[in-house]
């Protein structure tokens, strides 16, 4: 028996070397990255892939100390109902090792081709190695799901309770939510589309959600108006398949216009239950910044911090212009998020680098930690996903716009400990009655 101790882990920007996951694609796009719950070590990645049997290819790449290694392919391209798929996003099941689920817009191909669809996807192992294999496809909607590149995390599981909120905008009119079902390897979509605010149109990319995962009746949905650029947020009740927006278009900031192109400048993440972090980029091209805000959502009513860029112009190393952004947190160290942003032509030699910050808060002020530049190459598109570790993990994904494709590590920090099953004897049911620690 040992005594259970806790010691603080820092932030590293970056860890270890860049790693090709792909470099024979005729022409990728549509990635995706997910890190898996029940195994803090590894992470499934995505990409569209045209070349031979054309589909969308599933690897998986997990962390060793500070090496990653991506294990072999899978093609949906060979998977009748699936084909030649295009936009997709990806979620693990919170409750069952080696499941997830995968939603997409099926190609030209498939016997029902675009629209939307869902299937469950069964790994074999644990580990990088995991051949996947597909359920049943259910093409549940006519319309087409559009995730593109740079959009992110637009299916995420509902808590435990085996359902999972999709979300997309097929049309310039406004998001659509459906809740899926999923029971052993079939995926049913029992409600109904649901449009929480159609007040105006809304941008393919410059919205996002996120299923509370401190209280899974709750989400928050995110958005840059198109018409007036400004910002509004909805906060969503979850029941069963009903998906309600007990709160409609509550502006967020109309002092400046922000960002509606097509680079994915819109994020959020949870910190609490009740608190969370905004991302958006301004619209100018000239002062493009990247700001993160603080929100605060009690008795129905939201509030907010101060906006703070974190990438201050003057000069190619403090960050020309936002051409994208990712902020990633879990709910192991929801405390610090990771914030990836690159740089465009603007900052001339720098263009499209990929730069990161940690960000963390007191209050309803933010901070950053130190500007990092996290490679010194060209990224067309950046995603990323922190994993369940104590230390904060988490793995960068990006391409090259064309026939190549990159993972590189880094962590956020938090607290980490040597709790084991062999330490910990047991936890006293109520108060010591003596002195005795």
């Amino acid at each position: 028996v040992s005594e259970v101790a806790a010691s603080t882990a820092s932030g590293s920007l970056p860890l270890g070397s860049r790693v090709t996951v792909e470099s024979g694609a005729s022409s990728i796009g549509r990635m995706q990255i997910v890190a898996d719950p029940h195994n803090t070590d590894r992470w499934m990645i995505s990409y569209y892939n045209d070349s031979g049997t054309s589909g969308i290819r599933i690897k998986f790449v997990t962390r060793s100390g500070t090496t990653l290694s991506a294990g072999a392919e899978t093609n949906s391209g060979t998977v009748s109902g699936i084909d030649n798929a295009y936009a997709h996003a990806m979620a693990f099941d919170p409750v069952t090792p080696n499941k997830a689920v995968m939603v997409f817009m099926p190609g030209s191909s498939a016997p029902s081709s675009y629209g939307t669809a869902a299937v469950v996807l069964t790994l074999s192992t644990s580990d990088k190695d995991a051949v996947v294999s597909f359920g049943t496809p259910n093409r549940f909607e006519t319309a087409n799901f559009d995730t593109f590149n740079g959009a992110h995390d637009r299916l995420q599981a509902i808590g435990t309770t085996g359902n999972y909120l999709a979300a997309w905008a097929n049309d310039p009119s406004a998001v659509k939510m459906r809740v899926l079902t999923v029971s052993g390897t079939t995926v049913t979509a029992p409600g109904s589309t649901t449009i929480p605010y159609s007040t105006q149109p809304r941008n393919s990319t410059e919205w996002i959600f996120k299923v509370n995962p401190y209280d899974s009746s709750k989400a928050l949905l995110f958005q840059v108006n198109m018409s007036d650029q400004y910002l509004y947020i909805n906060d969503l009740a979850l029941s069963g398949s009903t998906i309600t927006a007990t709160s409609t278009g509550n502006l967020v900031d109309n002092s400046t216009t922000w960002n509606a192109d097509n680079y994915g400048n819109t994020n959020l993440v949870y910190v609490t239950s009740t608190k969370f972090v905004l991302g958006a980029r301004k619209a100018s091209m000239s002062s493009g910044q990247g700001f993160q805000r603080i929100g605060n959502l009690s008795g129905g009513s939201f509030s907010y911090g101060s906006w703070l860029t974190f990438n201050p112009l003057g000069g190619a190393s403090a960050m020309e212009y936002c051409y994208q952004m990712v902020l990633s947190n879990s709910t192991t160290t929801p405390d610090k998020w990771i914030t990836i942003w690159s740089t465009n032509s603007s900052a001339g030699s720098y263009d499209k680098y990929p730069w990161g910050r940690i960000g963390s808060y007191s209050g309803d002020v933010v901070s950053f930690d130190t500007n990092t530049a996290m490679d010194s190459f060209a990224y067309q598109y950046l995603y990323v996903a922190k994993g369940y570790d104590t230390e904060g993990h988490f793995v960068i994904y990006g391409d090259n716009g064309s026939s190549t494709a990159f993972v590189f590590l880094g962590k956020t920090g938090g607290t980490s400990s040597n709790l084991t099953s062999t330490n910990l004897l047991g936890i006293a049911s109520g108060a010591i009655s003596d002195t005795a620690t």
